[in-house]
């Protein structure tokens, strides 16, 4: 048996996906100089007005104060004499983190990524995705050489 219900609750806040997610499609076999942007070519998603995308430079802009999450990856296929590859989050203006993954030696083919957590209080804050490994780094032959996703989580 079930009983009588009861009264309706108070209708809570509409919350929408906030974010960006860029790929870079068009360099399959090309390379990034070290200490070089990753020059994303396609943006996938762009439902927030607040994350802004630069594609010329490849620096992301955050216009909103809150905390966003930043996941990667990098399809690569060699960086000359290196025996790893190196890639980060470069924290350019409102902060002066870097957040770096590198592959394990002596691996430099493979699909890197890495995550980042920012938080934003200073407006804008700019960051960028970045070869770190000390060498030219060739993009793997794939369809889709790079994909970064931000997040806006508070």
């Amino acid at each position: 048996m079930i009983g009588a219900t009861g009264p309706t609750g108070p209708i809570g806040d509409s919350v929408a996906l906030s974010g960006l997610q860029v790929q870079l499609q068009g360099s399959s076999g090309g390379t990034v100089n070290d200490n070089s942007n990753v020059l994303f070519d396609t943006t996938i998603n762009s439902p927030s007005p607040d994350i802004v995308y630069n594609a010329g430079i490849g620096t992301f802009f955050i216009n909103r104060a809150g905390n966003y999450y930043v996941s990667w990856w990098v399809n690569t296929d060699g960086a000359q004499a290196e025996t790893s590859v190196v890639f980060g989050i470069r924290i350019i203006l409102g902060g002066s983190d870097t957040i770096l993954s590198s592959s394990p030696e002596p691996i430099v083919t493979l699909q890197l990524n890495g995550s980042a957590l920012i938080t934003v209080t200073n407006t804008p804050t700019t960051f960028s995705l970045f070869n770190n490994t000390g060498a030219p780094v060739i993009y793997g032959e794939s369809a889709i050489q790079a994909n970064l996703t931000i997040i806006q989580v508070s």
